[in-house]
């Protein structure tokens, strides 16, 4: 598969409060990535992007301690300009941040979060950030 060799090289940060959908996505993710971190809200999110420098984001919404779009503003903030994918259980405009590249809403489905991984990096790389 085409997206294997465009990911194999990456790594990725998953931001995910519930144990479960954290667990699953990040196994499914440790079979497309070179390495995988898992934070349980955006403020361990944010320690953990700055110690691994990760090349992709996926994050949750609503966490405690820090929420993922204050964790998106502050990554962004630094002038960042990896990918970044919210998976949210909201389909609404309120759920929704203008610094990330997509939304996928929950449940999430590992066909759709990797094609939006690979459209994301292709993106981001074709573009030169």
């Amino acid at each position: 598969m085409p997206s294997d060799g465009l990911l194999k090289n990456l790594t990725v940060l998953l931001v995910e409060d519930e144990k479960l959908p954290r667990e699953s996505i990040g196994r499914f993710l440790s079979t497309k990535f070179a390495a995988v971190h898992l934070a349980t809200n955006g403020l361990e999110g944010l320690d953990l992007f700055k110690l691994n420098h990760p090349d992709v984001v996926i994050t949750d919404l609503e966490m405690p301690a820090m929420s993922g779009i204050e964790m998106i503003r502050r990554i962004r903030g630094r002038g960042d300009t990896l990918p970044i994918i919210i998976t949210t259980g909201y389909d609404d405009d309120q759920h929704r941040c203008e610094l990330a590249d997509r939304v996928l809403i929950k449940p999430i489905i590992f066909s759709t979060l990797l094609d939006a991984l690979v459209s994301c990096v292709r993106q981001r790389s074709g573009s030169g950030g």
